[in-house]
């Protein structure tokens, strides 16, 4: 049984064979710089993401706020977050990112990556309006093969 939740909704991951499309951004926000470089490999194994890496979730979310609506199209697609991190932990990333503009808000998904377990964590992530899934770290190739392309450009997976 692999350690993974999750249920999706309005994701779209662009798979390595859309070689047509030029690579979307995702943030890869943790604290721990090996578990980005790991997390970098697995996703770049499946998917065509320029990924960019944050060890602070203060930086990134400086880089959303740094955004204006012309450059709404260089925005994040995907947003992967870890909730324990020192200084600003995921739960205050994700407060604040709440309060970003429409624009932000309307082009970001935001996934939790984590280590917890904890199912009241779980279920924290899931009262934000702005997540759009859960996954238990380490993020491994069995659970993104579980989000599966739907003909609508959105995806819908869960592996338990």
């Amino acid at each position: 049984m692999t350690n993974y939740t999750g249920v999706y909704t309005a994701v779209h991951l662009p798979l390595k064979t859309e070689n047509d499309m030029q690579p979307k951004t995702l943030f890869l926000i943790d604290d721990d710089a090996l578990t980005n470089y790991i997390h970098r490999r697995v996703i770049s194994s499946r998917f065509n993401f320029n990924i960019v890496e944050f060890t602070e979730a203060a930086k990134a979310l400086e880089t959303l706020q740094a955004y204006t609506p012309a450059e709404a199209e260089q925005l994040p697609e995907v947003i992967f977050v870890d909730i324990n991190m020192p200084h600003m932990d995921g739960w205050d990333f994700l407060n604040e990112y709440e309060k970003l503009p429409d624009f932000v808000l309307a082009k970001c998904e935001v996934i939790v990556l984590s280590s917890t377990v904890n199912q009241r964590e779980i279920e924290r992530a899931n009262t934000y309006s702005v997540v759009k899934g859960f996954i238990s770290k380490p993020l491994s190739v069995d659970a993104l093969a579980g989000i599966e392309r739907m003909n609508s450009n959105k995806v819908v997976g869960s592996r338990q």
